[in-house]
């Protein structure tokens, strides 16, 4: 997360800032899924049919780090670009969000009724946010998890 903020605040150019956020921030979100499967893993066996709600109950914090796992799984299957090139950049007077400056996660139409649950958490806790919001909070939700605060 240091490296985001950092590339975030860089004065560099906008396409070298554009490369450094793309980097750090797929290796937050591959370090989030890691955890999240070592969680999934210490919770359930391998045989249980598992539920998103099994794991995340009514916790806003969970359900936007669900929704995170669900981005970085449509990046990396590639159903949808998830990085700088989708993000969008305002230079708005208005601070961060849809009408400011910052880096914003994209919105985007899902088809795939398989994750009905996680695009509309997705919809609800990470699109039109800054980019480092929706990543501490489910950061913050996986630091909370007792099977992984060894």
């Amino acid at each position: 997360m240091d490296e985001l903020r950092a590339a975030i605040a860089s004065e560099d150019e906008h396409e070298l800032q554009t490369d450094q956020v793309d980097d750090a921030s797929r290796s937050v979100l591959n370090w989030i899924y890691d955890l999240w499967e070592a969680l999934m893993r210490s919770r359930f066996s391998s045989s249980q049919k598992v539920t998103d709600e099994d794991l995340v109950g009514d916790d806003d914090a969970g359900k936007t780090c669900a929704a995170i796992i669900f981005a970085r799984g449509e990046y990396v299957h590639g159903r949808h670009e998830v990085g700088p090139q989708s993000w969008g950049y305002g230079d708005g007077p208005y601070g961060h969000g849809p009408y400011g400056g910052g880096w914003m996660w994209p919105a985007w139409e899902q088809k795939n009724t398989k994750w009905a649950l996680r695009t509309s958490w997705y919809e609800a806790f990470v699109q039109q946010q800054t980019l480092v919001a929706p990543l501490e909070q489910a950061i913050s939700w996986l630091r909370g998890q007792p099977e992984l605060s060894a």
